[in-house]
């Protein structure tokens, strides 16, 4: 019988003044290992929110898409898996 090793799991989510979503995205993530929050220079308290929720927080310039924020810090990571979350979103367990 094959045995699957647990995985080293990052999720990424980014914010701009999502404190009303933040704190129920980030507790969805809390099966990953690390939580990586990159704020884009939010005026609310998402930077707070995050860094209660013991996430490292990574401060970038606003980019028209979110996808190429994702292609800054995903080479600050090796884990094995990535969850890319919008900050308005959850993950629900089966």
């Amino acid at each position: 019988m094959n045995r699957c090793e647990v995985a080293d799991i990052t999720g990424y989510v980014v914010t701009y003044n999502e404190e009303k979503h933040l704190e129920a995205c980030l507790s969805s993530l809390k099966f990953c290992n690390r939580i990586i929050v990159t704020d884009l220079g939010s005026t609310d308290r998402c930077v707070e929110i995050a860094a209660r929720a013991g996430a490292q927080v990574i401060h970038r310039a606003p980019k028209p898409l979110v996808e190429e924020i994702w292609q800054q810090v995903m080479p600050l990571d090796d884990s094995d898996w990535v969850v890319f979350l919008d900050p308005d979103a959850i993950i629900v367990p089966p």
